[in-house]
């Protein structure tokens, strides 16, 4: 298979293939998926399409009611594909810890989760709005996002860019990129993603699963 076959191969043994930012590569580098305890736990996480991102594919199912990413602070391997033409994948990081107290609200969504990333956006096209590597409250390299209420689709955001995240500025017509979780498992969460800046979109699917550490 072509790049993304050798992506996806260093994806499943969850080895850091992808460049990094200055400060985290060498720590992250050496990082696995971690192991289950039992076997009974072991046959249930491995029958889950998150168990070791075996495989990682695009969630066809819109997200479930009820689901959410509290409580899911963290360390985890990311896999980002992008399906809109010409096809390309990346690998990285990303590091999710819970909001300070203050910060647990954006506007009308919930912040159940918050941090920074060493993942190369651009590397697949991906439009970025500030550094991501950045794990300042005020204008977190990674924010998560969640909204549920009656009459409201339920909906987990991962947005990247410490510029569009900024508390103080509302980007509304600037770039972005946004990950939509799908779907939350036992060892991580996928879903699509898109970006764009006042133009035709791109978009792609992606897996993220938690490591040791």
């Amino acid at each position: 298979m072509s790049r993304l076959g050798i992506v996806l191969g260093c994806a499943l043994v969850l080895a850091g293939c992808g460049g990094g930012s200055e400060g985290h590569a060498a720590s992250e580098a050496t990082e696995h998926a971690p192991a289950p305890d039992a076997a009974a736990d072991a046959a249930g996480e491995a029958a889950h399409p998150l168990a070791g991102l075996d495989p990682c594919v695009a969630p066809e199912e819109p997200l479930v009611a009820g689901v959410t990413l509290e409580g899911g602070a963290g360390r985890y391997r990311v896999l980002m594909v992008r399906t809109t033409e010409p096809v390309d994948s990346v690998t990285g990081s990303m590091e999710l810890s819970d909001p300070p107290v203050g910060f647990e609200r954006y506007r009308d969504m919930s912040v159940p989760l918050m941090g920074w990333a060493d993942l190369p956006l651009d590397s697949v096209g991906a439009h970025v709005t500030g550094r991501v590597d950045i794990a300042d409250p005020s204008a977190p390299g990674v924010l998560v996002l969640e909204t549920e209420g009656e009459g409201v689709p339920p909906r987990i955001l991962v947005r990247f860019g410490a510029e569009a995240n900024r508390r103080d500025v509302a980007n509304f017509e600037g770039g972005y990129t946004v990950w939509e979780v799908r779907d939350v498992g036992p060892g991580g969460f996928r879903g699509v993603w898109r970006s764009g800046v006042r133009g035709p979109e791109i978009s792609g699917y992606f897996c993220a699963v938690r490591v040791k550490g």
